[in-house]
């Protein structure tokens, strides 16, 4: 599913659409949708199916994405919250933050912030802009504190993903090849169009589903 035209869904739009998608999508672009935090409530039962998501250009904090992969600390005397005790890990695997101008660099990289943890598996791509923004350009800048905790930037065309390396104790027939019935074709995540037939992923196809 694509909505990514800026602003075209309001608050009231989001509020509405999100209780009824149904636990079968896998993917889902929310970029431009006026998206706050008063969302995440809404947000976080579909990050438990979803395997792409994106909410560029939302009003949240690292806390609201923090949200996304831990569950809430015990209320006072509590000894386990409500949610940590139902708490279902998510099924994210490419999640967009692109134009949030509370996720920069130095925020991703606080240690308040969880996103590069393993605790995030398996989430393996990040997309926080393209390839001249100053957000992967700041990534670029921490390359040594990137690789330390698994993760590099790849680019191609425009585009740019904070990505996690594979883990080396996987023998290369256990790794997630990416390869998905929905995706037709195609292994990488991030997919800027919506595939309507199966194909080889190269030429024109490949250039406008991940180079722009």
């Amino acid at each position: 599913a694509d909505v990514s035209s800026y602003r075209l869904l309001s608050e009231e739009d989001l509020e509405t659409l999100l209780p009824r998608l149904t636990p079968t999508l896998r993917a889902l672009n929310l970029n431009g949708a006026k998206i706050s935090r008063a969302h995440m409530p809404l947000l976080l039962p579909l990050t438990k199916h979803l395997e792409e998501l994106s909410i560029g250009y939302s009003d949240i904090n690292m806390d609201d994405v923090n949200s996304m992969f831990v569950p809430a600390p015990p209320a006072d005397g509590e000894i386990v919250s409500i949610e940590e005790a139902m708490w279902i890990p998510p099924s994210l695997h490419y999640l967009d933050l692109t134009g949030i101008s509370a996720i920069t660099p130095r925020a991703v990289f606080a240690s308040s912030s969880v996103l590069l943890r393993p605790m995030t598996q398996p989430l393996e791509v990040l997309e926080l802009g393209d390839n001249s923004n100053r957000n992967i350009s700041g990534l670029r800048q921490h390359i040594a504190a990137g690789k330390r905790l698994g993760w590099v930037v790849r680019d191609l065309g425009r585009r740019a993903w904070y990505v996690r390396e594979p883990s080396k104790d996987l023998k290369p027939e256990e790794r997630d090849n990416g390869k998905r019935s929905w995706k037709m074709g195609a292994m990488w995540w991030g997919m800027r169009k919506i595939p309507v037939a199966w194909g080889e992923v190269g030429g024109l196809y490949g250039h406008y589903m991940f180079k722009k």
